[in-house]
């Protein structure tokens, strides 16, 4: 939000377009910003929804909406793991190619073990 407020001041300056490639810089990351928000508001207003549904469905004993509701939820929950993730890998690097070997070593020894390593 910090982030994002800062930015909204900046694109607000009148003179921010006397440097086009700063205020394209400044206007499309602001822009994915909102973007952003606006699918955070989105995700919170359907939970509380179907959290007002399960209430409901128990209120009228509606096993069916209750059910229909409760797979809503658990199909949120694997966005927003998948989202958790994304948000994880987002850093500067995190696109850059990258591999992982794994080895399996057999020693009899512990320090001939760690030989192997240094």
């Amino acid at each position: 939000m910090v982030r994002l407020n800062l930015l909204s001041v900046e694109v607000n300056k009148p003179d921010l377009w006397n440097d086009s490639v700063h205020a394209g810089k400044i206007s499309r990351e602001h822009g994915a910003l909102m973007g952003k928000m606006k699918e955070v508001k989105a995700f919170e207003q359907e939970l509380l929804e179907h959290i007002e549904m399960i209430k409901l469905a128990r209120e009228e004993n509606d096993s069916e909406l209750e059910l229909e509701s409760v797979k809503a939820l658990v199909s949120m929950r694997r966005d927003s793991k998948v989202k958790e993730i994304e948000a994880l890998l987002a850093g500067e690097n995190d696109s850059c190619s990258c591999y992982i070997e794994v080895s399996l070593i057999y020693c009899f020894d512990f320090f001939e073990c760690i030989d192997l390593f240094v």
